[in-house]
């Protein structure tokens, strides 16, 4: 009896290669953020797609209604920290309320509220890159732990 197992290592080998090319294409034009079928569903998700497969264009992030924490708001809503390819003057970074589905600067707020400061981040947003851009969008800090070292926005 004769195995497959070479034809299947070769089909799977060929799947992965066309998914990573499939995934890994520049960012250009406007993507959803949170709700229903987002393009992401997180801010982070977002930031991790910049990283890994920049930009070719401008990117705008438009971000549906709602309340964003990261672990209950005891982390960073969203990290931007390393290279962004392509990312220019002219190939610039916004996020900003999706006015198609209702958002606006009263409802989409991300929310920082630190519950446990020796795993929690001081940071609601951190940004360490040029052309990004928030647009409209409230930041919101809840107090609970009377720290005062937090910092909504680091860039």
């Amino acid at each position: 009896m004769r195995s497959n197992f070479p034809l299947v290592t070769a089909i799977a080998l060929v799947n992965l290669i066309f998914m990573g090319f499939t995934f890994s294409q520049t960012l250009n034009g406007s993507f959803t953020v949170g709700g229903p079928s987002p393009d992401f569903a997180t801010l982070q998700e977002a930031a991790d797609a910049l990283k890994s497969n920049g930009v070719s264009g401008p990117v705008f992030f438009n971000i549906r209604p709602g309340i964003y924490t990261r672990n209950n708001g005891n982390n960073s809503v969203l990290v931007l920290d390393s290279i962004v390819a392509g990312l220019s003057e002219t190939s610039r970074i916004t996020f900003q309320p999706d006015q198609s589905s209702g958002g606006n600067v009263d409802n989409v707020i991300l929310e920082m509220n630190r519950t446990d400061i020796l795993t929690s981040n001081p940071s609601l947003v951190l940004v360490k890159l040029d052309f990004v851009t928030f647009r409209n969008i409230t930041f919101r800090h809840i107090d609970s732990l009377s720290m005062f070292s937090n910092s909504l926005i680091r860039v």
